[in-house]
């Protein structure tokens, strides 16, 4: 199916612009409502709708039924940009003539590869394989150069550290003296963490036979308490103090250096947690580089409470909408306050 005519009906401008010039051979119109542009869909063939749902005041379904007396669905792909706070399930909406819906931040290109997949299943044809390398998000050059001087300068100044505690974990156990866990970063992708290792090589073993130690050291005629321990023995005593100081997160500069990692961003998540984040509401934390710090961390410093998930959600995805290379120098100066405040980001 050709696509002619188009409309764009909402107030991201700065969307609407970057996907105008995505679609650059189709003719799109923008109205800011939805009650401005009657007399274009009755004088105009229109075949492509983008539809920001706060356009219509959230009723979108009133304004489809709208639309059937004014064109014809089964020649138009219709596409909604949701909110990220609109709670709404249009789902529904697909029977009605939706093609797809978004949730912002969307990004212009991918829409653009939607809207060719759907104009050649509408027209019969079997759709091109879209390159999966194209949806991968891109740190920006500023941003990635940046890491590179900052990360590779503080691992410079702070080899010295680096030797004297490697030689330190070296002295005290046996094993690595880097601990790698597995996380899930930008486009889920899975890397090694690292950290100083501040456990023993065995902890598990070392924390069974404390227990098993204590037990035999009670009185036989009292109950045996299975209560936590208080010093964990599965931690050294370097493992104690770096863990407190912060210092056994200093390898996560490797990480960056490696590019696995920004200075800036979310913070890389577990396995574990990573299986429970894939709904939409969450899934745009993956979109953007994990970091050593973010907006999530210095925001929780200026808080008088413990920060829910939901919450700490809410400032990743604010991160990520509203993105600047000055907003990451500004994270970055508040977490060296919150340091100097002896506060653990």
């Amino acid at each position: 199916m050709e696509l002619k005519n188009g409309v764009y009906i909402g107030n991201e401008t700065a969307f609407a612009e970057s996907l105008i010039c995505e679609l650059k051979d189709i003719n799109i119109t923008v109205f800011p409502d939805s009650t401005e542009n009657l007399d274009f869909f009755q004088s105009t063939d229109v075949n492509l709708v983008f539809l920001e749902t706060s356009a219509c005041a959230h009723n979108v379904e009133p304004y489809l039924l709208w639309l059937k007396q004014v064109i014809d669905l089964r020649k138009c792909i219709i596409i909604l940009f949701a909110g990220a706070n609109d709670k709404t399930n249009y789902n529904r909406l697909f029977v009605q003539g939706v093609n797809d819906i978004y949730r912002f931040p969307a990004e212009p290109r991918q829409v653009r590869k939607r809207v060719e997949i759907l104009a050649e299943l509408m027209d019969g044809r079997e759709p091109e394989l879209v390159n999966a390398d194209e949806f991968i998000y891109k740190i920006p050059a500023a941003k990635r150069l940046f890491d590179i001087i900052i990360a590779g300068g503080a691992l410079f100044l702070l080899s010295p550290i680096f030797i004297i505690i490697a030689a330190l974990i070296k002295l005290e156990s046996k094993g690595s003296v880097f601990y790698a866990s597995k996380r899930i970063g930008t486009g889920f992708k899975v890397f090694d963490f690292y950290n100083f290792r501040s456990t023993h090589v065995n902890p598990d073993k070392i924390i069974n036979e404390t227990k098993i130690r204590n037990i035999n050291n009670q009185h036989a005629e009292k109950e045996i308490s299975f209560t936590g321990i208080k010093d964990d023995p599965g931690t050294t005593r370097i493992g104690r103090f770096i863990r407190n100081t912060g210092i056994d997160e200093l390898p996560q500069l490797i990480n960056v250096l490696k590019g696995d990692m920004s200075v800036v961003g979310n913070r890389p998540i577990p396995f574990g947690e990573a299986e429970l984040l894939t709904t939409d509401h969450w899934i745009e934390g993956f979109n953007v580089p994990t970091g050593l710090t973010g907006l999530w961390q210095v925001e929780k410093r200026d808080k008088a409470y413990k920060m829910l998930t939901e919450e700490r959600n809410m400032l990743n995805n604010e991160y990520i909408r509203a993105y600047t290379f000055r907003k990451d120098i500004t994270i970055i100066f508040r977490t060296f306050q919150a340091i100097l405040h002896a506060e653990k980001v």
